[in-house]
């Protein structure tokens, strides 16, 4: 086979590399894109026409430096003692006798997340 053509090539795009499945390693993968950002603009006909420039500004969110996000210094966060670190609370209602209803929500403490952090190390 002297096309240079590789027969596996679909078996990578499908199954991550292996002609058995597997997903095979993540070596070599692109980065998964965010989504484009689309901004209507109003232009007429005739500026369309003429390349008219338009000047548009943008602002975005961008990661804290300091907390990647995270809204604490790292390795500052604690389990949370009022769901042991699972973000989830089990309460028991009993509706009579030998009957009895099991009801789970999120932590009221940590808000699900499983962790606590102190206002002196949350991020400013």
């Amino acid at each position: 086979m002297d096309g240079g053509h590789d027969p596996f090539d679909i078996f990578q795009s499908f199954f991550g590399g292996s002609p058995f499945g597997g997903g095979g390693s993540s070596r070599g993968r692109r980065q998964k894109r965010v989504e484009d950002v689309v901004h209507p603009l109003k232009v007429s006909l005739e500026n369309l026409y003429l390349r008219t420039s338009k000047k548009l500004s943008l602002s975005r969110n961008v990661l804290c430096s300091k907390c990647n996000g995270k809204e604490y210094k790292s390795g500052n966060s604690t389990k949370c003692a009022g769901c042991q670190g699972t973000g989830m609370k089990v309460s028991i209602r009993h509706l009579g006798p030998s009957i009895a209803q099991q009801m789970q929500h999120p932590c009221n403490e940590c808000k699900g997340t499983s962790e606590t952090i102190s206002d002196r190390d949350r991020c400013p």
